[in-house]
């Protein structure tokens, strides 16, 4: 049994992810919002290349492509799209405000994988995934946030890979 509010175990997870709640198409109910926090390079170590000595090897264990980190990312995806079969998938970076401004990129047909990370192996920045881009969402969002914050508007495209 944990002691965490939030579960832990893969019992846990997949409890937590089997009882979110059912939408129906024109029931009125919305999917649900769900928030990550920054994501991990440690996710996508090389499984062929041993951890750095130290703490930061050590993170391997909690966020590496063999953790319960990874573990849990697997299921969710799996679970969020054959419960709400999504037609958009809306990601706000860490860096979604800049100067009292909020930013939407639309990248076009295919979005570029966003490098925002130095400092770490070639491998690193070999790492490939596709995809799709939407500019009816990508304008969707725009008109929703200037509902509620008046300097919202399409910036241009950052981070893509160099």
């Amino acid at each position: 049994m944990t002691t965490s509010a939030y579960p832990t175990t893969k019992d846990e997870w997949q409890k937590a992810l089997s009882e979110l709640p059912e939408v129906k198409e024109g029931d009125g109910k919305k999917i649900p919002a769900f928030f990550f926090a920054h994501g991990s390079p440690m996710l996508i170590w090389p499984k062929n290349k041993a951890p750095r000595p130290g703490p930061f090897g050590d993170m391997l264990k909690y966020q590496g492509p063999e953790s319960p980190l990874a573990d849990f990312l697997k299921d969710f995806g799996k679970v969020i799209l054959e419960k709400y079969k999504p037609k958009a998938l809306v990601v706000f970076s860490a860096h979604w405000e800049e100067s009292g401004d909020m930013l939407v990129t639309d990248y076009g047909e295919e979005n570029p994988l966003l490098y925002d990370y130095y400092g770490f192996e070639r491998e690193f920045y070999e790492v490939t995934f596709s995809s799709k881009g939407d500019s009816d969402v990508a304008n969707r969002v725009v008109d929703l946030l200037q509902k509620v914050m008046s300097k919202t508007n399409f910036g241009e495209a950052r981070g893509a890979k160099p």
